[in-house]
């Protein structure tokens, strides 16, 4: 979000509702709601970690994005920032000696 994109990512928003809810996990069971979301976006990005090309939901997402057009992009997982966060990422955040 820091360059301006809104990100969506399916396996952070949802596995933690789905725990939550005691939801199944499968792809079958989630394909319905990632297709909706799927439909609002421009694009398609898929992240590169170790597994990607096994996952149902990569598989299935990837070709949701093509039925609709989308543009595919795919991030090599090792090229992620590290960017260490900064006192002024979390302005809200003030130390009890700040607040005084």
């Amino acid at each position: 979000m820091g360059e301006g994109q809104f990100i969506f990512s399916p396996i952070s928003h949802t596995h933690p509702i789905a725990e939550a809810g005691d939801l199944p996990l499968s792809w079958e069971y989630w394909a319905t709601y990632d297709r909706a979301i799927l439909s609002e976006c421009h694009k398609l990005i898929v992240l590169k970690l170790e597994g990607w090309k096994e996952s149902a939901g990569i598989k299935g997402e990837v070709q949701i994005a093509t039925e609709l057009g989308l543009q595919i992009e795919y991030l090599d997982g090792q090229i992620l920032s590290t960017r260490t966060p900064r006192d002024d990422d979390f302005p809200e955040q003030k130390t009890e000696t700040e607040s005084k």
